[in-house]
């Protein structure tokens, strides 16, 4: 998780506590340049292509994870176990977040990010 925001990684830490769903970071999952973020961009896996439209990734402000049961896992009923751990250490870390799964355009389940005031 080298060059992702110290409070992101806190939250992690934190949230590994809360979930009985083990999880990681992938390769991808972390601080992205600009080339990473546009070949997700061509894979449908991300709305932000790099250049004209960032990432928050590409500062460091974003996160992915992937769920790991016996095996490395998107399965909606893990995804939402992990973000919940993450939403509940965020609320007693008092870090604010948005999660993926919130968003109405594009659902990103494994995907958590800083809202910056």
């Amino acid at each position: 998780m080298e060059g992702v925001d110290d409070r992101l990684v806190k939250l992690a830490h934190l949230a590994l506590k809360y979930t009985r769903v083990d999880f990681g970071i992938p390769n991808t999952g972390g601080l992205r340049d600009e080339d990473m973020q546009y070949q997700l961009f061509l894979k449908d896996k991300s709305q932000c292509d790099g250049t004209i439209k960032k990432s928050k990734h590409q500062y460091g402000k974003a996160l992915d994870f992937f769920a790991y049961k016996d095996k490395v896992t998107y399965e909606r009923i893990y995804m939402l176990e992990v973000a919940f751990a993450f939403l509940k250490a965020s609320r007693e870390l008092d870090i604010r977040i948005d999660w993926g799964g919130f968003w109405n355009n594009f659902e990103d389940l494994p995907h958590i990010e800083l809202i910056e005031e």
